[in-house]
Order: C-alpha cells, then sequence, then structure tokens
C-alpha cells in the first residue's frame, strides 16, 4: 500500500486467511492458503479475481492441507508459474509433505515424487517457470537442496551437507507401521530402533505439538534425543493419532472438542502391540511431548500407570486457565475447545494430577506466551504436593517454539536433559536402574536445612552443594546454599564466593599431580620414593629405602602422620619439613598395616616439586586452579587477597569463639592447605564424574588415572565406621549397596566433607567452620543423596542399644602412643576410660585432653565421646602377626608402648 490513508479493499470471499500472498504476473490475481469459513479444517489455495471478488478454491477437491511452511510445520509457499495457469505449492499427505502443482483451469493435480519419505520445507521457483528448487527432507539425510524440473519430473540434489559435514553419522531410520485401534481407525506410525537390537527393551513414546502437526518418515534434527536412545537400544514410537494432519479433515478435526479422550487409545494400542510383538519391555516405558505432545503426556501420565518415565515439554495442563491466558487462548477456546468450562476442566490432566506417580520432568520457555510457564508451575508443584518424582526447568528469555528456533545451548540442554531423565527413571536401561523418588526440594528447601542443621549442631557458618550431571558430563544441577556467618566476633555472613579450610581433601588434589607425572612416564607409583628423593632419611631406613609413592597415597607406609612441623612461611617449607622426618616415629611396617599419614601427603608433595622444579603450591594453582578456572580457591591463607575467608571456631564452656592463630603451616600444604569455596570443591570434584575431564573439555588427568585413584589398593574387611578401604588418595565407602568415593578434612575448629556418587553422577560437599559438624554432615548428606539420587546413607557408627558387657577388658588397659595423640585406658567400674590427649601442636585450645566412656560394640572394638549430642568414635583393639598391640583409634594407628 503506497498510500497508508487508503482506504482498504476486501477482495474476495474467503473469511480465513493465513500464510503468505501471491500475485498472478499481471496482478489481476490474489493466491492465498486459508479457508472460506473460520474455524478447525485443513487449508485449502484460494485464489480471487482482484476486480471481481471472485473466488474460488484450487484445492476444494483435494481433502489434504495445503502446506505454506512455518517454524515447526513444513511446505513452501504456493507460486504461479509462467503464465499464472499453473500453482507450484505444497501438500501435506500422511507423513510426506510433497510438492505439488495444480492447473488453475481443469483442476489436476501432479504429484512430483522426489524422496520415498520426502519432506518439503522450503520453495523456490525460477522466473521462467520451469524449475523449482526445494529443501528436501528424506530418511537419511535431514535437509539438501534438490533441483526439480517442473516438466519432467526428473530431480537433481544440489548440496550434500550431510555426507560433508557428518561423513561418519549413519543414521537409524524410521520405519513405518499402521495400527488398527479398536473402533476400527488405522493409526499411521514409524518405529525408530536400531536394527542391531534384539529382544524386548525400554521404548519412548514422543507425542508431537498441534495437537494438528504431524510427524514424518525423514531424518529429524530437531528431537536428536530420539537418534541418540535409538542408538542405545530404546525403541522411539512416534504416531499420527486422530487430530494429525495429512489424513483428512474428518481425520484433523476429530479431537476438537476432546483432547485426551479421542486420542488415548491412538496412543496405549500401539504400544500394547509392540509389547505383544516382543519389541517392548512392558515395564521399560517413558512419554514425551512438547506442546500439544506436553499436553498428552500430563493426560496419559493422569490417566494410566504404565510409564516409568515422562517428559512433559512445554505443556498445558489446565486448559480453563490456557483459554483464559494464553495469546491464542481466545480463538483457541472457540474452534478448538468449543465445550463448556466444567466439561474443559474435566478434560484437562490437572483436575487428575493428584493420581500421576509417574516421575516427571518438566521443561518449559520463560517466555511462553502460547503456553504460559504458569502451566508448567501448576503441573510441576502438583506433582510434588502429591510426592511424585518431579523435576522443573526452565529457559531464560525463551519463548514457546525455543526447542526450534531458540539459543543453541538452551535447544542441547533440553536433549539432554531429556535422555538423562528417561535413562534414569526407566528400568532396563542399563545406566542408572534409580528408583523413583520424592520431588527434589527446591534450593530454599535446601537453605532452610542447612540453616536448621547449622543451629541444632552449634555450626557458626557453612556452605552445603552438590552438583549432578548427565551421561555426557554436562551439569544438570549445581546448588549451593549458605547458613551462618564466617566469623562469630565480626558477623560476616557467609555467601557462595567465602573460602572454607578444606583440609584433607587437599590429598585428592595432590595425588591428581602425582597421577599427571606418572601419565607422563615421570614417575612409577611402585619404585621406591628414593628413585626421585634420594636423600629420604626416616627413622627406619629400610622404609625409607624402599616404600613406594603407592604406599604414600594409600596411607601404608607406617610413618607417624601426625607431624604438622612449621618449618618455614617460604618457598622451602615442603622441603625442610621431609628433612626432618627421620625423628618421626614408625608406627607399624610398612605395608603391614593402615594408618592415615599426613606426612606420608608431604613426602608425595616433595615428590611434585622436585619433578617439576617448583613449589608445591605453584604447580597447584598452575595446573588445577588456573586450569580449572576456579576463582575462588588458593593453596593457603593470603593476606593481600580480599576474599570472605571462614575462621575456624573452638568451644569455650559452650561459647564457639574464633581459633587463635588456627592456619596449618604451608610446610603441610600437600597434606592439608587448600581453602576453597563449595562451588570451586565441585568444579574440581566433578572432573572425576567425567573420567578426568573439565567442564570445559580440558584433559586435567586420563580415565586411566581416574579409575587407579578410585580403585581399592587397601582392604579394610572389618572397616573403620563407614569407610571399606583406600584407593589411591580418595577413601572408598559403601552406601547400602552402592560405591562411594570420598574424603574428609579436619584443620582447627574447621571440617569439610565431600562424597562422590560415580554411576549416580553426582558429588556432594559440606563446608564448616566449628560446631558438631559430623552429625550436619550425615544428617544432610542422607537427606541430599536419598532425594537426588535415590541412594541411603550407610549405617553410622554406633554402640548397639542392648549393649553386651565384655568379660576380659584388662588386656586393653594400657598407653598407646603416637607423634599425634596420647590415649590412655584404664579400667574403672567395669569400663574402660579413655583419655585422649592431641599432641598435634597447632594450637593450645584443641590440644586439652578429652575423657571418654568406652561402649562395646562387638569383640575388639568399641565406641566412645566425649559428650552427649557428639557422634561416635570407634577405637578397635588389636596385634599384628608378631604380638605388637595397637589402638586402631578411627583411621589412625596408635602403638602400645606400656600395661
Amino acid at each position: 500500500m503506497d498510500d497508508p490513508l487508503a482506504e482498504q479493499k476486501t477482495i474476495g470471499d474467503a473469511r480465513s486467511v493465513g500464510g503468505p500472498i501471491r500475485w498472478n504476473p499481471d496482478g489481476s490475481k490474489l493466491l492465498a492458503i486459508g479457508n472460506l469459513e473460520p474455524g478447525v479444517s485443513i487449508s485449502r489455495l484460494i485464489e480471487a479475481d482482484v476486480g471481481t471478488g471472485f473466488t474460488r478454491v484450487l484445492t476444494d477437491d483435494v481433502d489434504l492441507n495445503v502446506m505454506p511452511g512455518a517454524t515447526a510445520y513444513p511446505g513452501g509457499a504456493p507460486r504461479y508459474v509462467g503464465d499464472d495457469r499453473q500453482v507450484i505449492f505444497c501438500l501435506r499427505m500422511g507423513g510426506q509433505t510433497k510438492l505439488c502443482s495444480i492447473d488453475t483451469f481443469s483442476g489436476l493435480l501432479r504429484q512430483y515424487e522426489l524422496a520415498e519419505d520426502q519432506v518439503v520445507a522450503g520453495l523456490a521457483v525460477a522466473p521462467r517457470g520451469d524449475r523449482a528448487v526445494v529443501v528436501l527432507g528424506d530418511s537419511q539425510y535431514f535437509g539438501e537442496l534438490v533441483a526439480v524440473d517442473l516438466d519432467s519430473g526428473e530431480s537433481t540434489m544440489l548440496t550434500h551437507f550431510q555426507q560433508s559435514d557428518l561423513p561418519d553419522v549413519a543414521l537409524i531410520p524410521r520405519r513405518a507401521r499402521q495400527f488398527e485401534i479398536s473402533d476400527g481407525t488405522v493409526v499411521h506410525g514409524w518405529i525408530q530402533r536400531d536394527p542391531k537390537t534384539t529382544g524386548a527393551g525400554p521404548l519412548l513414546l514422543d507425542v508431537h505439538g498441534g495437537p494438528h502437526n504431524a510427524w514424518t518418515g525423514a531424518a529429524d534434527a530437531v528431537h536428536l534425543y530420539h537418534h541418540v536412545l535409538a542408538a542405545k537400544g530404546w525403541t522411539i514410537l512416534t504416531l499420527n493419532p486422530r487430530g494429525s494432519d495429512g489424513y483428512g479433515n474428518d481425520f484433523l478435526t476429530a479431537v476438537v472438542g476432546g483432547w485426551g479422550v479421542t486420542d488415548e487409545n491412538d496412543f496405549l494400542e500401539p504400544i500394547d502391540e509392540l509389547i505383544a510383538d516382543g519389541l517392548v519391555d512392558s515395564t521399560a516405558l517413558a512419554v514425551t511431548g512438547y506442546s500439544y505432545g506436553g499436553f498428552a503426556t500430563c493426560y496419559l501420565t493422569a490417566r494410566t500407570r504404565r510409564f516409568a518415565a515422562a517428559i512433559a515439554g512445554g505443556l498445558v495442563c489446565d486448559l480453563p486457565a490456557m483459554a483464559a491466558s494464553s495469546d491464542e487462548g481466545e480463538e483457541m477456546d472457540k474452534v478448538e475447545f468449543g465445550v463448556s468450562r466444567e466439561r474443559l476442566w474435566e478434560l484437562s490432566p490437572l483436575a487428575n494430577a493428584a493420581t500421576v506417580d509417574t516421575p516427571t520432568l518438566v521443561m518449559h520457555g520463560e517466555a511462553d506466551v502460547r503456553c504460559p510457564v504458569e502451566q508448567a508451575e501448576h503441573w510441576f508443584a502438583s506433582l510434588r504436593s502429591a510426592g511424585t518424582a518431579a523435576r522443573m526447568v526452565t529457559y531464560p528469555g525463551s519463548s514457546h517454539l525455543f526447542v526450534l528456533t531458540g539459543r543453541p545451548s538452551h535447544r542441547s540442554d533440553y536433549n539432554r536433559r531429556l535422555i538423562d531423565w528417561a535413562e534414569r527413571f526407566v528400568v532396563g536401561t542399563g545406566v542408572r536402574g534409580a528408583s523413583a523418588q520424592p520431588a527434589p526440594p527446591d534450593r530454599k528447601y535446601w537453605q532452610r536445612k542447612l540453616r536448621q542443621s547449622a543451629a541444632r549442631f552449634h555450626v557458626p557458618g557453612a556452605q552445603l552443594g552438590f552438583i549432578e550431571l548427565d551421561q555426557d558430563g554436562n551439569t544438570l544441577t549445581e546448588t549451593v546454599v549458605t547458613a551462618g556467618v564466617v566469623n562469630n566476633v565480626s558477623r560476616e555472613a557467609v555467601s557462595g564466593d567465602s573460602l572454607f579450610e578444606i583440609g584433607s581433601i587437599t590429598k585428592i588434589w595432590t595425588t591428581v599431580l602425582i597421577m599427571q607425572l606418572v601419565e607422563e612416564g615421570r614417575l612409577d607409583l611402585d619404585s621406591p620414593v628414593r628413585d626421585v628423593l634420594p636423600d629420604l632419611i626416616l627413622a627406619d631406613d629400610q622404609v625409607a629405602s624402599t616404600v613406594t609413592t603407592r604406599d604414600l597415597l594409600c596411607h601404608r607406609s607406617g610413618i607417624d602422620g601426625d607431624v604438622f612441623t612449621p618449618t618455614s612461611k617460604n618457598d622451602d617449607a615442603v622441603r625442610r619439613y621431609v628433612e626432618l622426618l627421620g625423628s618421626a616415629t614408625q608406627v607399624h611396617p610398612r605395608g603391614n598395616g593402615f594408618s592415615y599419614c599426613n606426612s606420608g601427603f608431604v613426602i608425595a608433595g616433595r615428590i611434585v616439586e622436585v619433578l617439576r622444579g617448583e613449589p608445591w603450591d605453584h604447580v597447584v594453582r598452575d595446573r588445577l586452579i588456573h586450569t580449572l578456572r576456579l576463582a575462588h580457591t588458593l593453596t593457603g591463607p593470603d593476606p593481600s587477597a580480599s576474599y570472605s575467608t571462614a575462621v575456624g571456631h573452638i568451644d569455650h564452656n559452650g561459647v564457639w569463639e574464633p581459633a587463635v592463630d588456627g592456619a596449618m603451616p604451608r610446610s603441610v600444604g600437600p597434606a592439608a592447605n587448600v581453602i576453597a569455596s563449595a562451588h570451586d570443591v565441585l568444579v574440581f570434584a566433578s572432573i572425576f564424574l567425567r573420567k578426568g575431564v573439565g567442564s570445559d573439555g580440558t584433559s586435567i588427568m586420563s580415565p586411566e588415572s581416574v579409575d587407579t585413584m578410585r580403585t581399592q589398593h587397601v582392604d579394610l574387611p572389618a572397616r573403620t565406621g563407614t569407610v571399606s578401604g583406600w584407593g589411591a588418595g580418595w577413601m572408598l565407602e559403601n552406601w547400602a549397596g552402592v560405591d562411594v568415593y570420598g574424603h574428609n578434612g579436619a584443620t582447627v575448629g574447621q571440617n569439610a566433607f565431600l562424597r562422590v556418587f560415580p554411576e549416580e553422577r553426582i558429588a556432594v560437599v559440606l563446608l564448616t567452620n566449628g560446631g558438631m559438624p559430623t552429625g550436619m554432615y550425615r544428617e544432610l548428606f542422607s537427606d541430599v543423596t536419598s532425594t537426588i539420587a535415590g541412594v541411603e546413607p550407610p549405617h553410622w557408627f554406633e554402640p548397639p542399644v542392648d549393649e553386651q558387657p565384655h568379660t576380659d577388658l584388662a588386656p586393653y588397659v594400657g598407653t598407646y602412643c603416637s607423634g599425634g595423640t596420647d590415649v590412655e585406658i584404664s579400667l574403672c567400674d567395669s569400663k574402660l576410660i579413655a583419655i585422649i590427649t592431641s599432641k598435634l601442636g597447632l594450637t593450645d585450645e584443641t590440644d586439652l585432653p578429652e575423657t571418654w566412656t568406652l561402649h562395646p560394640v562387638r569383640p575388639h572394638v568399641f565406641a566412645g565421646r566425649q559428650r552427649l549430642g557428639e557422634e561416635w568414635g570407634e577405637l578397635r583393639f588389636l596385634a599384628d602377626d608378631e604380638g605388637n598391640e595397637y589402638l586402631q583409634f578411627g583411621l589412625r594407628r596408635i602403638p602400645k608402648l606400656a600395661n
């Protein structure tokens, strides 16, 4: 329109026109797509004479939909050809979208057969009208440009993107199949299944949107999870139920006013047929869908308990609310629903949400105005209220069509999460096999739990974090919550960036540095340490000459482990520490026993220094902190750094006060000196879940090294608390049949706890600065792991309720001494009493004696604690083959000196 003030003129009689408008060459006619009357119907090709207004429906005798092409819908805009006697356009036929032409005088329709499972999505016609170019999809390629001679019908492929860009990718094609429903209706569908897959396995039913869209047999570059799951042995079932396009107007409109009710059996009965054919395991069914498919996913799980997992995207669950709030709600209410509000509510899945027990993942665009995000929030909240396993993911700034046109990161995340959820909850995939758990609480829940737990266990400040990865190592969720203060005097609140001393978790960092040297061929775990440190002097020269790096990492060297001599604040601190170990006691023979050994890890750190030619602190910064981009990690207190840093707190007559000069000396850095935020600890821990790779794909260590670290090198068959063995660095546990590895850390007034669950692909960390943190750890980790991964905690160590008295306690009486701890065992009123004195010398506040009353647990094993409310400690009395007696005090072995 050249003149914006010109009077508008209506051309023709069509009252429902959508899609592109095309002029004929001389401007006398208009070509449009639509219908003479509004309503749900197939779209037709309409021609109107500009002068007379005479309107003709060119495809009036064709009971198929004319496809102009749009986002999520194939086809192409129609074009006049030549002298306007012919129109080139696209028709949807079954699962195909075909290029067609129609003679505007005779009505003769011609179809161009371009491929077996052809889907035309894009159309251009040469000015001469003798040639067209289309974007063509087929079962073997996602989309290629194809030229079509409109006279002969011959076609020529102009591009070969699939071959050039994905030469090594062999697509698993969809195979067409028809299903006869019990009322006689025939439903067209496709099965995507790897030909190498045999027997009955898991099935994913995917419901298309619309509801008036349709699946095709062409390769699909949007639903990439189809290809991934099919390659993993799944069967993917896509169906065109009643309401789908491509099968005539009656079929298209069959679902109007009857969403869910009309097409329910069109989904369930084909599944029954595949089960009867032996292709599908009836206990391994998952359902997903987007938009109307999201509605159908909710509807089906509200109607049946057959599905083990559900993933609902862009969903609708409350139809009356949809009619009121969607950008197309008013129109849909008139032409798509057309029933009373009462009936519309009866059709809504939300009406029956309380009956749903299928674990459900909800994914939705935050800026969706077609199916507003409130629909997803209501469904998720209803499932949580019902105690059903559920998770909701919203994509910031994303519209309803983000799965097609949104940010690539959002689209790939959608695919990854769908795969992960399906594999987690569908029995028989061999990936997780986790049972359905109650809905994972949100961040506010964990915030509240942490604060309550901190108050209960008198912990001044804490961070709790957990991370969960998908099967490809991408982060599904990471949650970090905080509580309390970093310092009870300054009252500065703990933030997500606050740093805590992680203590002995540092040993895992040092082990990684050792494994990197092994991979480079510069170190052998089983060669004597003196190969690298020829001047190593220990109390036992035989040990000094034979001890290996593996002995150090597995705590079986026998060297007294609790030596914390502050040698220097300079770069020579570790070297000078190792030079003083000649005076450290040999607690037990090398290799004959297990005793936790900080000293051994300082020796390991010195090995790193010698082979790298720089101080341990520098190596950690260069090879781990900088490589992993850890913004809140240090290798010891840095007065010049402007970090929020937690201070340890010591109990002074029931008041937890900041420890005076509680920092660990630089000399023991390789054993205890990393300070970090919970987030950074999770980033570090996640490299083990990714088999040695950082989140950005950077290789930190090889998968073989990861396996070496978590493989059991020391067997503790009698167990020490929950510990069943030791790897290279890692402590090994078993939580109700689930293998777990981790480490604890303790400094002056600070405690840290890290656990990694490799099969569940989660890691959990708790950082604290005082109080009674072990109880807090047990409470919170039990909640996190059972809720997020369905993993129940181990049986925590404690004396039996029906305590049985020992008949002879006298052999245990005596004095047990090591470099770090003295334990005096005496007998009083038929009870063993332990007076425990720390000799670490880190601070006077921590060296006060504690008195424990010991309670028998089983032969030679006792439990004790200083006061009510603290966690039980384990004391085990044992002797070696040579008759030497020991007290295994937790993880430390202390020799008996005298009776």
